[in-house]
């Protein structure tokens, strides 16, 4: 990690060439990770690979099975202790049910991880995309793809990445007018989109629309990923390991537990995940759009995710969290470790908060956040929000956040928000994390955000070392100032 630079005022591309220089080397380290994972005493392998066949037993690499579908299949062999691998290279499409305690997922062979998509079909080879409108009559520039979609669809990405589509949302208003919840303008139906990738999903069709102003999509380009509502990987037992694979293109969640223990990912990448409508908001009925990449709802223990890589994430990139206004509820946070990762373009890069039953039942315990490289809150897929002055690198919202034990926040580096680099809130400020020797990177005349008992935003100013100190207990904070 660059050192040196505590109280100076760098160029974008200053700060670029040094801090960047670095965490682009962590991905890379973090996409070439070696293969670990070996199955327990008594445990079985269990092989798959696109050059595989539904009729093999998967019990070598050279009789592997073939899908997601097969893996589905031969749950009922599953135990604790078995590995589930997937080849290097592969793609596989559909999701993970992980359901059997103690089971491993992870890689072999050679080459890039195997990737695991919510994506259904590639949209660019699959299926066609007709044109809606001719001369007169109708959107021309409006394309209707041939196969329709049950579960809502997050986003639409282009060419891997390069570019990704806007969803947009029939909002209702008190007048009874509708208008598109992303941009603001009259909106109807699929027929009053207007710019360049925008899209419209109906769901009570399942249809799919899209503006391409340059003429069928799928002359233009070499892959569209369909990002459908469902998690990439749902689990459902404790002590499961995910090792070494890429989660893309999934409107919901990535990984997705309700309170769980012994929960491991580790040398993981997750790229393009969330968007889709989760449900209706209660305050005026407008359409909620969620994804974080990895999740746990409620109580969880011995939760730990190390050294992956996410980019393009909703919402955020790991979280724990669960709310209620029972005050009978339960719900411990115990022993949770997120290290040594690479998080951008999310729109929290680490999110947690805990509402509900008393302080005697219901508390965070022992938690550390340490050496994480964060960049970017704010930006990208997530720029869509409706809700553009919530992001953070660290968030924690205005819960009470019950502390019971250690919560560290110590060597991370912090770099660039839209809105706030942190805020981790608690009712009292005795419960708020302890934070020491993080790096703050933030554009002058930004925000730093808040914590403990400071309500009110604090600028990124030259008294925001001061501020570090007393708001969050860093006395050996390194803070950069970023000019555009």
């Amino acid at each position: 990690m660059p050192t040196g630079n505590n109280g100076a005022t760098l160029t974008e591309e200053e700060m670029l060439s040094q801090y960047r220089g670095y965490t682009d080397w962590r991905i890379a380290s973090i996409r070439t990770t070696a293969d670990g994972v070996q199955p327990t005493s008594g445990g079985t392998a269990y092989y798959f690979s696109n050059s595989g066949e539904s009729t093999n037993d998967g019990l070598t690499p050279s009789t592997p099975l073939a899908t997601l579908t097969d893996l589905e299949n031969i749950k009922s062999k599953l135990k604790a202790g078995d590995v589930v691998y997937f080849e290097r290279g592969s793609v596989f499409r559909g999701s993970i049910k992980a359901n059997v305690a103690g089971v491993s997922y992870s890689a072999y062979g050679t080459g890039n991880k195997p990737e695991i998509y919510a994506s259904p079909v590639d949209a660019a080879k699959s299926g066609k995309w007709t044109r809606t409108g001719f001369l007169f009559f109708g959107n021309r520039n409006v394309y209707k793809y041939s196969q329709t979609f049950s579960s809502d669809i997050g986003t639409i990405v282009f060419d891997g990445g390069k570019k990704h589509g806007i969803k947009c949302v029939v909002r209702t208003d008190a007048d009874g007018n509708t208008y598109n919840n992303t941009t603001g303008k009259e909106f109807n139906s699929y027929s009053d989109l207007d710019e360049d990738l925008h899209f419209y999903h109906d769901n009570e069709t399942g249809e799919l629309y899209l503006y391409c102003k340059d003429g069928n999509p799928s002359y233009i380009y070499s892959s569209i990923e369909l990002c459908v509502g469902t998690h990439i990987a749902k689990v459902s037992a404790d002590n499961i390991n995910f090792d070494n694979l890429c989660f893309k293109y999934g409107g919901a969640h990535g990984i997705q537990g309700s309170t769980r223990k012994g929960l491991t990912v580790q040398n993981c990448e997750f790229q393009w995940i969330g968007g889709s409508i989760q449900m209706l908001s209660s305050v005026d009925n407008t359409p909620v759009r969620y994804g974080n990449a990895v999740e746990i709802w409620g109580g969880c223990d011995r939760y730990s995710i190390k050294n992956c890589y996410f980019n393009q994430i909703y919402d955020a990139a790991v979280t724990f969290q669960y709310s209620t206004d029972s005050e009978t509820s339960g719900i411990k946070m115990l022993n949770v470790d997120f290290s040594n990762n690479v998080m951008e373009h999310c729109n929290y890069s680490i999110e947690y908060f805990l509402k509900g039953g008393t302080p005697e039942t219901s508390y965070i315990q022992d938690v550390k956040f340490n050496d994480n490289l964060m960049w970017y809150a704010g930006t990208g897929f997530c720029e869509q929000r409706p809700d553009k002055n919530t992001a953070a690198h660290i968030k924690a919202w205005n819960h009470p956040n019950v502390l019971n034990g250690y919560f560290e926040i110590n060597n991370n580096l912090m770099a660039l928000s839209k809105v706030d680099l942190v805020q981790s809130n608690a009712a009292e400020a005795s419960h708020s994390p302890t934070y020491s020797n993080n790096i703050y990177i933030q554009y002058t005349g930004g925000y730093l955000g808040r914590s403990r008992d400071v309500k009110d935003k604090v600028l990124f100013d030259n008294s925001v070392g001061t501020q570090i100190k007393s708001m969050l207990g860093d006395s050996k904070p390194t803070v950069i100032f970023v000019t555009k």
